[in-house]
């Protein structure tokens, strides 16, 4: 039933493929890192929030998920990339609605994402 195309939202994905450290020009660290990220790719899925009554419990009972994606295959999607919930293709330095995949659930039948809201979002 999630996983019908009526339910389904407009996704886009994309993975980081690097990270570096931010240096200043005395040569000390920042503590912040810049995250090369891929050209975000499009796809559907059923995306809703983790609130209410279901069956199961692919998280568990306490996990603190600010949105629950489901869909038929992961599509090679991991934890630690970073999923926008947008109609256009967003840009990799946008932080309007976007989220990092926390949790990759698979079942039988799907696979859930638990998603949380990207810092600076």
């Amino acid at each position: 039933m999630r996983c019908l195309e009526r339910n389904k939202r407009s996704l886009w994905h994309a993975s980081i493929e690097s990270r570096e450290v931010i240096d200043e020009p005395s040569g000390m660290g920042t503590g912040e890192w810049a995250e090369q990220i891929s050209d975000p790719v499009y796809f559907r899925a059923n995306a809703s929030a983790p609130k209410g009554d279901t069956t199961s419990s692919p998280f568990g009972l306490e996990a603190g998920y600010e949105l629950v994606v489901v869909l038929d295959d992961a599509q090679g999607i991991k934890e630690g990339d970073i999923i926008w919930v947008s109609d256009k293709k967003p840009s990799a330095t946008d932080r309007e609605n976007a989220y990092t995949v926390v949790r990759v659930s698979r079942s039988l039948n799907y696979t859930a994402l638990g998603l949380a809201r990207r810092q600076g979002a």
